[in-house]
C-alpha cells in the first residue's frame, strides 16, 4: 500500500513539473513573440516616419511617394498585429501615436495638393506634428513596452 501510495505521489509530481515546464514554455514563446512584435513595430514606425521626412524634404517636384506608402502599409500591419498582443497600458499609447502619424500622413497628402509639392504653411505644421509624436509620445510608448515585457 505504501508503495503504491509513493508511486501515485510521485507521478503527480512529475505530471506537475511537466505541466510546470509546459506552461514556462508557452509563456517564454508568448513574451519572444510579444517582443518581436513591438520590435517590429517600432522598426517600421520609424521608417514610417523617416519616408515622410524624406518626402518633405525632398528637392524633386514630383517626389516618388511609392516609399512612403509601402512604409505606411507595414507600418499598419504591424499596428494591427500590436493591437493584438499588446497590454491595456502599451495598447493606451500604440493608439494616440498611431493616430497620430496618420494625422501626419493626411496633413501630408493634404498640403500637397496632388501637385507633389506641400503648400504654404503645411509644411511647417507637418514637419512640427511629426517631431511632437516623436518628442511626446515615443518615449512613453517605448517605456510602456520595455515594462510589458519585464513584466512577463
Amino acid at each position: 500500500y505504501l508503495a503504491a501510495r509513493s508511486q501515485r505521489r510521485q507521478l503527480a509530481y512529475q505530471d506537475k513539473v511537466r505541466s510546470d515546464e509546459q506552461k514556462h514554455d508557452e509563456d517564454m514563446a508568448r513574451l519572444k513573440s510579444k517582443r518581436s512584435c513591438y520590435v517590429q513595430f517600432m522598426a517600421t514606425a520609424r521608417n514610417y516616419r523617416l519616408e515622410i521626412l524624406n518626402l518633405l524634404h525632398s528637392p524633386s517636384e514630383k517626389p516618388d511617394r511609392q516609399p512612403l506608402e509601402q512604409a505606411r502599409r507595414e507600418f499598419v500591419a504591424c499596428f494591427a498585429e500590436a493591437q493584438l498582443v499588446a497590454s491595456p497600458d502599451v495598447l493606451s499609447k500604440l493608439e494616440p501615436f498611431n493616430l497620430g502619424l496618420a494625422a501626419v500622413y493626411h496633413g501630408y497628402a493634404n498640403g500637397q495638393r496632388g501637385t507633389g509639392i506641400i503648400h504654404g504653411n503645411a509644411f511647417e505644421i507637418v514637419d512640427q506634428s511629426l517631431k511632437d509624436i516623436w518628442d511626446n509620445q515615443w518615449q512613453a510608448m517605448r517605456e510602456s513596452m520595455r515594462r510589458d515585457l519585464a513584466a512577463q
